[in-house]
């Protein structure tokens, strides 16, 4: 899920919820923000800095709080993961401190991180994601990753894992400091513009078969923390590409590309058997969000929306 204008706990998240629910989904993922001003930055604000500055429509303590009590009301489980968003369009796995201070980042990131490891704790998330797509943090300072690990364990008693980019490999030490083995799995799948079910799982096949190998030596599962595609013409060249950056004359909906790399992606995981979480990216709180347009990511009222619900739903006895 994502906040919109209608926001996390207002009415329009508990009718997404509901709606998700009705789909045969199980677990949510609720995603607060930090906020860099620039990749150079050695500071995270956010909800746990008080006085620092965030974007507007940032996520409150009271907007989570809400979402977790209508998911819990529909029956849902929770995966909390804060993410760091960085100004300028910036990637957060280019992190470069200013002055090469990765000490003073890494104590604001521990700052920011344990805040809401705290809250996943008041709040009994099953899950919590202790980081997301920080590639140069912890390529530079693998050691502070583990210390971090170690303080946001002495805060929260729940499952936790690391969100990887697709083609961040750490080595298995690091993954068994952690209940999963976790991923942002966006990985190119094909140029070709109308590719087949197959080629596309072939695609797929080669990126689960390398993360599974890697949490089979782990002796941990493996959760796709997020993967989701546009209903865009570049929607298995680029899962990656945000909607807004697309070219005028690729800004067209393109609904069947969409459910055909859902399809395939779903066939590929059920022959992956240390796959054992999907979660997809992304369902507006507010199902009337116009934001990303018709060509965006979520598959609300569209054809994938078919392929979600029959892979959601429970094994005929």
């Amino acid at each position: 899920m994502c906040i919109r204008d209608s926001g996390y706990g207002e009415p329009a998240s508990a009718e997404t919820i509901e709606h998700m629910k009705g789909l045969g989904v199980g677990w949510l993922s609720i995603t607060p923000f930090g906020w860099m001003s620039s990749i150079s930055s050695t500071t995270i604000g956010g909800e746990h800095a008080p006085g620092s500055k965030m974007p507007g429509g940032a996520e409150s303590k009271e907007r989570v709080e809400g979402v977790f009590e209508q998911a819990r009301a529909a029956g849902m489980k929770l995966i909390l993961k804060p993410h760091i968003w960085v100004g300028r369009g910036e990637w957060r796995g280019s992190i470069a401190p200013e002055g090469g201070d990765w000490a003073a980042w890494w104590e604001s990131y521990r700052g920011f991180i344990l805040y809401y490891a705290a809250m996943a704790e008041r709040l009994d998330a099953e899950a919590f994601v202790v980081g997301v797509e920080l590639v140069s943090a912890l390529k530079a300072h693998p050691e502070e990753f583990a210390r971090t690990v170690a303080e946001v364990r002495k805060v929260y008693s729940g499952k936790i894992t690391y969100s990887a980019n697709w083609d961040e490999m750490h080595p298995p030490q690091l993954w068994r400091q952690l209940d999963a083995v976790g991923v942002q799995l966006y990985p190119p799948l094909s140029d070709d513009p109308d590719p087949s079910v197959a080629e596309l799982c072939a695609a797929l096949k080669v990126h689960l078969d390398t993360w599974s190998a890697l949490a089979e030596a782990a002796d941990r599962p493996l959760w796709l923390t997020e993967i989701g595609y546009k209903s865009a013409p570049t929607a298995v060249k680029e899962p990656f590409g945000w909607p807004e950056n697309l070219p005028d004359h690729l800004r067209e909906s393109d609904e069947r590309l969409q459910a055909r790399a859902y399809r395939a992606l779903f066939e590929e995981v059920a022959r992956h058997e240390r796959v054992e979480a999907v979660y997809l990216w992304k369902y507006f709180t507010d199902a009337g969000s116009t934001e990303e347009g018709d060509f965006g990511f979520s598959p609300r009222g569209k054809r994938a929306e078919e392929v979600l619900k029959r892979a959601f739903a429970p094994p005929a006895d």
